[in-house]
């Protein structure tokens, strides 16, 4: 099994990280730390439905650009 499995399975799920950043992740591959799952698993138009209704604002108060960061998919 590859980093990348959950892609093919068409599932995948809405993590959220600790300043409320969404991202879309396919199933099948590892949830990076500081992550954790907000949603899903569901298809990609679902988690892009539930993305769109529970998006933040760009930058909450007192949180730096810095810190919004999308973790990298592993591959193996």
């Amino acid at each position: 099994m590859n980093g990348r499995s959950g892609e093919g399975s068409g599932l995948y799920f809405v993590l959220v990280n600790r300043v409320e950043r969404l991202t879309v992740w396919p199933s099948g591959t590892a949830i990076p730390a500081d992550w954790q799952v907000a949603f899903g698993p569901g298809t990609r138009a679902q988690c892009a439905t539930y993305v769109e209704r529970h998006r933040a604002e760009p930058h909450p108060k007192g949180v730096a650009a810095s810190a919004w960061t999308v973790p990298e998919r592993v591959t193996q």
